[in-house]
């Protein structure tokens, strides 16, 4: 699906987001893959406003010139941020996101570790 975005004209990166993570195709030929963050079913208030969330931060990332794979660590921790609270935004935060960025991303079992290989196939 990303080939065929590209082939349709997108000059630079197709990102895809989905539940477990997220896929990204440059138009140079780069396939990144990054899963979501693991964050407890109890730990969650609502899922309005995740997938908005995960653009806002990747686009920061992109905004501050950061290389893709951070722009994505960015996104996923942005939407699992946002699940804090039922409403769209009042879980987003910057220092919260920069938080969960920098602690939670060195603990790989944090993440769902078999995102990357599970929609690598199917999504890139």
């Amino acid at each position: 699906m990303n080939r065929q975005l590209l082939k349709a004209g997108v000059r630079e990166w197709v990102v895809i987001h989905f539940p477990v993570g997220t896929v990204a195709v440059g138009a140079k030929g780069d396939q990144l893959a990054q899963g979501s963050v693991n964050v407890p079913q109890a730990k969650i208030a609502g899922t309005v406003g995740a997938g908005d969330a995960f653009a806002a931060g990747v686009l920061l990332g992109l905004h501050e010139k950061a290389p893709m794979e951070l722009a994505l660590k960015y996104g996923v921790c942005a939407a699992a941020a946002s699940l804090s609270d039922p409403t769209t935004s009042r879980g987003v935060c910057l220092s919260r996101i920069l938080v969960m960025t920098n602690s939670w991303m060195p603990n790989r079992e944090n993440f769902a570790s078999d995102a990357p290989a599970r929609f690598r196939e199917e999504y890139l």
